[in-house]
């Protein structure tokens, strides 16, 4: 196990080597794919704290899309 930075040896099972374990690990291996499937937008903290939790942000953001669809042009209120 790793904690703070410092991996407990005594956390391993013994059967496992743990340098040949780290002998064969590559840095960013699944990097390229984790960043063609991800999109991160950030929000603003004062709009995050309306949201009871992350799902709640995508039900919202789902809703937006699906009124838009719905709704035509955007109209500007000095169109009204």
């Amino acid at each position: 196990m790793k904690r703070n930075g410092v991996i407990n040896t005594k956390a391993l099972r013994p059967e496992y080597d743990l340098i040949e374990l780290l002998q064969g690990g590559a840095v960013g291996k699944h990097a390229k794919d984790f960043r063609m499937g991800t999109k991160l937008a950030l929000i603003e903290p004062h709009i995050r704290s309306r949201f009871e939790s992350d799902q709640a942000v995508n039900d919202a953001r789902r809703l937006v899309f699906e009124l838009r669809k719905i709704g035509g042009t955007r109209r500007s209120a000095s169109q009204s």
